[in-house]
């Protein structure tokens, strides 16, 4: 639609719809207006994000500056370069366990075997809870005690189904009624139940884990740990109260963000690993390359923090892979008041859909935007400056750009050095008759993906 009937230089376009217009934004100079220079005429669109406050407002659900800055004061130290350090650590221990426990049983006799791609979103919630939360979800324990298996599932379940039914159903006057049952009948209910339950246990766990070490003297700097921190002299009306005027999270405001952390930490990062590993699986050259630098850059040894600005083809690879493949499609605003978009005037109302994924696949910010090159990020310097400009846009841009963009980027990075050091990767899909699909909810993942991984020897 873009390219059919947007403007020839920009790319904006509106599209009328019953009750609202859309207008539609994708060149980076409209998108450093929206985002930074004109940030204040805009806001989230209210009806988006209300399906996000399953538990109370949180993160990602405020709509405004002024009350998203004191989640944002909160948050933002647990993704400080200190604490990211532990990031590479934490995902390859989570990464070598995976494989001891699940993929080492695979192999055949030629040493290949299926690569079970849903395995990644265990090892992202993994090593999300190792990192964000200081706890251990045990997803791939054998012990079924520590296993919290059904936690990651339900949580997939609210992102596919409980998140979009809130949106479209509990939101809409017409189809109101049907909401209670759609729930049900789809299992969203009891998912919710499980969820509420174990964000419950893990925060006052934490809570404890908190208060025995500050009588010692320990000190924990894992994002939940700075929540219950944030609240640990209010009183208890002040816990329960819904807003957190008093300068610290209520109850319901640290298992909100809680809980959206978890959903997007874990699948944001388990969408973007299966279509790394469709990429490389399609492009041998690329696997190649990935296979040399981290040869050249490690040797025989893990990986370490220190080595991520080194791996430059690894981040180089997986930059592209989120400009061409990003699991989030677009962002939606509204004008709060009439404000003007370089040439254009857009009236007070007006929704905006910022689309992430036309910004970084338009002929207007890219050349060749079609190519996956990876080359288009020779060197640290280079890929630094997209990660701030307004073309490369996965995570967004400016004020509300993702928390955790930084900590995703490493743990990608580690995911895909520990894999491709590993395992050689084939595309088993015949595309001109078996061809990918995308499964659009939330996030966009890939569906009838089949890959082939054979264990490397030292010769190949």
């Amino acid at each position: 639609m873009v390219e059919k009937f947007g403007d020839k230089k920009t790319g904006i376009v509106r599209m009328s719809m019953l009750g609202r217009n859309i207008v539609i934004v994708s060149h980076k100079d409209h998108i450093k207006e929206l985002l930074l220079t004109k940030e204040k005429f805009f806001k989230k669109y209210p009806p988006s994000y209300e399906a996000f406050k399953i538990f109370g407002d949180n993160i990602l659900s405020m709509l405004e500056a002024d009350t998203w800055k004191p989640h944002h004061r909160i948050c933002s130290p647990a993704f400080s370069s200190n604490n990211l350090k532990f990031v590479t650590k934490v995902t390859c221990e989570s990464f070598d366990e995976m494989v001891a426990h699940r993929w080492e049983k695979l192999p055949d006799a030629n040493g290949s075997f299926i690569l079970p791609i849903d395995d990644y979103s265990d090892l992202t919630l993994q090593v999300l809870g190792r990192s964000i939360f200081g706890l251990d979800f045990g997803l791939f324990s054998d012990d079924p005690t520590k296993n919290e298996s059904n936690f990651r599932k339900s949580l997939e379940i609210l992102l596919t189904k409980g998140i979009l039914f809130k949106r479209f159903l509990s939101e809409t006057p017409i189809l109101k009624y049907l909401y209670p049952y759609v729930m049900s009948y789809f299992g969203v209910d009891k998912a919710l139940e499980l969820v509420s339950t174990k964000l419950d246990k893990i925060i006052q766990e934490k809570k404890e884990i908190y208060e025995n070490d500050k009588l010692e003297g320990t000190e924990h700097n894992d994002l939940l740990t700075m929540m219950i921190e944030t609240n640990s002299s209010l009183t208890e009306s002040q816990l329960d109260n819904t807003k957190s005027e008093h300068g610290g999270l209520t109850k319901d405001e640290i298992k909100s963000n809680s809980f959206i952390f978890s959903l997007a930490g874990n699948d944001t990062s388990s969408s973007l690993s299966q279509w790394a590993s469709y990429v490389l699986a399609k492009r041998p050259d690329i696997q190649q390359k990935l296979y040399d630098n981290i040869q050249n850059v490690l040797g025989d040894r893990e990986p370490t923090f220190d080595d991520y600005e080194k791996l430059t083809y690894v981040n180089a690879f997986i930059m592209e892979t989120l400009r061409v493949h990003g699991p989030v499609g677009g962002i939606i605003k509204v004008a709060k008041k009439d404000v003007e978009l370089g040439e254009f005037k857009i009236p007070k109302n007006t929704s905006i859909l910022l689309s992430l994924a036309q910004a970084c696949n338009s002929d207007k910010n890219w050349e060749n935007p079609t190519e996956f090159n990876p080359d288009r990020f020779p060197d640290a310097e280079t890929q630094l400056r997209y990660q701030h400009s307004f073309s490369w846009m996965p995570f967004s841009m400016a004020n509300r750009k993702c928390i955790g963009y930084k900590f995703a980027l490493i743990e990608l990075n580690a995911i895909f050095t520990k894999l491709v050091r590993k395992y050689k990767l084939e595309l088993l899909n015949d595309e001109s008759v078996d061809p990918i699909g995308k499964a659009v909810a939330v996030t966009i993942r890939p569906t009838n993906l089949k890959i082939k991984a054979t264990l490397r020897n030292k010769t190949n």
